[in-house]
């Protein structure tokens, strides 16, 4: 229902009227001041805002829409946005929408839905204003993703997804945006954006449209940031960390080899003249609970909590080696309905499998093929894709789920992280095996790179015919029956191209640790042997007790962060009757942790495995020719 906005009923008394006199002052002083700054740019769509101040939590924040020759507008805040598969209704986060005349009188404005505005008398607008509360921490607006939200935190950090706060005009949405913030004279705004100071505490970023605005987030916060060079491109990290656990430094060393793996996986060069790392850290959650990453075009937003330095570290080159292939995908391959974005009745595509499940797969496949990972690692995170998609529904077709995203599928979304990047890993090893080694995944990622590129889209109902075209016929028939039917992958087949056995239910021995429940101890960031209660022979031989601190074992890590990679390394690398040290921290009688070296020969116990991945020892040349040109092992 179309309801009027509050302002329609401010002249109902005379205090009123003494509140719009004294406004009308203020706002006429502020277009005055600003007039040669918008007048310049007739034809933009011009956004400011203050972030040395809030109102209650909220930032204030006006719109003007610029030259142009529409009688009425709509102002429209997206529904959704690319890269998430949830309806946020972003139009909820703002309070106290306003409209004014260059006079600086106020216009009427008609609330249409959630998330559009309209101002009959658009002819007449000179701007909007209004509150735009913080996803983070409003607890009115929908639990919006974290790092798809907004951080609105005086005198410590802004975090700013455009779309979150500022929205578009119906008909102009490709004019050149500028977004001024008037900010703190000690602080940096990082952002893929192109950036101008106009003084000591104003900034000016421009965008060539909403598209391009929307897609580029900014941080801002006092400047602890670092850039390195990977050929022709330029990568930034820019982190707030309240707690000090992370620096931009020690973030861009870690992440150096990810972006040089890629540029090596993508043909020797990157894509983007410049791609921009932001690292928000938070101490606890924030509304929605939840973490992680999410991708642009030029850059990628994580939100975490603050947690061990190294755990940190690690999670952040898997993650933003994940979102950094979506430069990829979508950037230079994308359908008609990303080219053309509707923010508020969104198109799904069929393709979710090559968006998120190719750009997932190869976030792990490029890590194990240029040497940053080892081949057994590769193969524990394909055996874990392959459990945790036993959770969804295996006969629905991709092309089903990726279609019905948003609604009657919403439930198997995550699937498309787990079966969408063993789709990408089948294709993968398929083509390596029909081209002879000599062709697989990325080169056929590169060839669709060139065929297409950021301003070219492909038709989502022809994308199979043209990869088919591009490769081989029975690409097609791999698409038909895998990916639009309902016929589950048959990975034991694909997988034993690659010289790789996948057996189910295998009754198998293997080395215990001692048989304890392990439990993670937070105060000293050690997993701890919980209860003594199933500690079986070989735990009794080593002395272990209730409450020891793992350290390691026969050098292996054993920390909160390490304990299951490290055990599976214990099992692989030991035998029955081998030497084993557990080195385990104990309390003595007064509460001081003392280092003791438990020592037993390595036991082995009968145990049933619902799911087993390893390499053929002696694969026959086949095979060996597919798995070299798979993973280069």
């Amino acid at each position: 229902m179309v309801t009027k906005n509050d302002i329609c009923h401010e002249h109902t008394n005379y205090l009123a009227s003494k509140f719009n006199a004294i406004m009308r002052k203020i706002i006429l002083t502020f277009v005055a001041a600003t007039f040669a700054f918008w007048g310049s740019a007739q034809n933009a769509v011009t956004v400011k805002t203050d972030i040395t101040q809030l109102h209650d939590g909220m930032l204030a924040i006006t719109v003007a829409p610029g030259h142009h020759t529409m009688d009425t507008l709509i102002y429209a805040m997206p529904k959704i946005v690319p890269g998430t598969y949830s309806i946020y209704d972003f139009g909820n986060m703002l309070r106290q929408v306003k409209a004014y005349d260059l006079d600086g009188d106020t216009l009427e404005v008609l609330r249409l839905d959630e998330n559009r505005w309209m101002i009959p008398l658009g002819k007449k607008l000179s701007h909007l204003s209004y509150l735009a509360a913080p996803t983070f921490t409003d607890p009115a607006g929908k639990k919006v993703f974290e790092p798809a939200g907004t951080r609105f935190e005086l005198d410590r950090t802004f975090l700013f997804n455009s779309f979150a706060m500022v929205g578009y005009f119906e008909g102009l949405k490709d004019e050149t945006y500028a977004f001024e913030v008037v900010r703190p004279a000690d602080f940096y705004g990082a952002s893929a954006l192109e950036r101008k100071a106009l003084n000591d505490t104003t900034d000016l970023f421009t965008a060539k449209g909403y598209f391009d605005f929307h897609d580029s987030p900014i941080m801002y916060a006092r400047p602890d940031t670092a850039s390195f060079m990977v050929g022709e491109t330029e990568v930034q990290v820019a982190i707030y960390s309240p707690g000090g656990s992370l620096d931009a430094a020690f973030v861009s060393e870690k992440l150096e080899p990810i972006m040089f793996g890629a540029k090596e996986y993508l043909g020797g060069a990157l894509p983007v003249p410049k791609y921009v790392v932001l690292i928000s850290l938070m101490q606890g959650m924030g509304n929605s609970g939840g973490f992680g990453a999410l991708e642009h075009f030029y850059s990628t937003v994580f939100v975490m909590p603050e947690m061990g330095r190294d755990y940190l570290s690690k999670t952040i080159q898997d993650v933003v080696a994940h979102e950094f292939f979506h430069i990829v995908t979508p950037l230079n391959i994308h359908s008609e309905h990303i080219h053309d974005y509707d923010f508020n009745n969104p198109q799904m595509s069929r393709h979710l499998w090559l968006y998120e499940g190719v750009t997932e797969y190869t976030s792990h496949h490029m890590q194990v093929k240029q040497g940053l990972i080892d081949a057994d690692e590769f193969l524990s995170t394909i055996r874990s894709k392959i459990s945790q998609a036993s959770g969804f529904n295996d006969t629905l077709p991709f092309t089903e789920l990726s279609l019905g995203a948003l609604d009657v599928h919403k439930d198997q979304y995550m699937n498309v992280y787990m079966k969408g990047a063993l789709i990408g890993m089948s294709l993968d090893i398929l083509l390596c095996d029909l081209s002879d080694g000599a062709y697989g995944l990325p080169e056929l990622m590169m060839l669709l790179s060139e065929r297409y590129g950021p301003d070219r889209h492909f038709w989502d109902e022809e994308l199979f015919d043209v990869i088919a075209e591009m490769t081989f016929p029975e690409v097609r028939e791999f698409f038909r029956r895998y990916v639009e039917g309902p016929e589950p992958l048959p990975l034991e087949e694909y997988l034993l191209k690659a010289g790789v056995q996948l057996q189910r239910n295998l009754q198998i021995r293997e080395l215990t640790l001692g048989g304890f429940l392990p439990g993670k101890n937070k105060e000293r960031n050690r997993m701890e042997v919980v209860t003594s209660i199933g500690i079986n022979s070989f735990g009794r031989e080593l002395g272990i007790k209730k409450g020891d601190m793992l350290v390691s074992i026969n050098g292996i890590d054993l920390s909160p962060e390490n304990f299951s990679d490290g055990v599976e390394l214990f099992k692989q690398r030991y035998k029955e009757g081998d030497n084993v040290t557990l080195v385990v921290e104990r309390e003595n009688e007064k509460g001081q942790l003392k280092t003791h070296k438990l020592k037993a020969k390595a036991q082995g116990i009968d145990r049933t495995v619902s799911l087993r991945i390893r390499y053929m020892p002696e694969p026959d040349e086949r095979q060996r020719l597919v798995r070299k040109a798979w993973i280069n092992h």
